[in-house]
């Protein structure tokens, strides 16, 4: 999964599931801290793989694990 890195920052983003979410990360944070200037080592990299890591997202992960039980418990017992 690509994130972005800016070597000057020392940042690196979270993990994206696509390189085009990676490279409008790093659109943003040049806006923010480089006035739109592309620093040097700016690169897209290759991050551990994608992890829920707010609790929205844990929430919805969990969501749609609830649903997809429900629906093999509701098809083997009244399927």
């Amino acid at each position: 999964m690509p994130a972005y890195h800016c070597e000057r920052c020392g940042v690196t983003s979270r993990a994206y599931l696509t390189a085009a979410g990676a490279r409008e990360h790093g659109a943003q944070h040049r806006a923010r801290a480089h006035g739109g200037d592309y620093p040097d080592g700016e690169t897209l990299v290759a991050n551990e793989p994608f992890l829920p890591q707010t609790a929205q997202e844990w929430k919805a992960v969990l969501a749609v694990v609830a649903l997809l039980t429900a629906s093999w418990v509701w098809h083997h017992v009244f399927g």
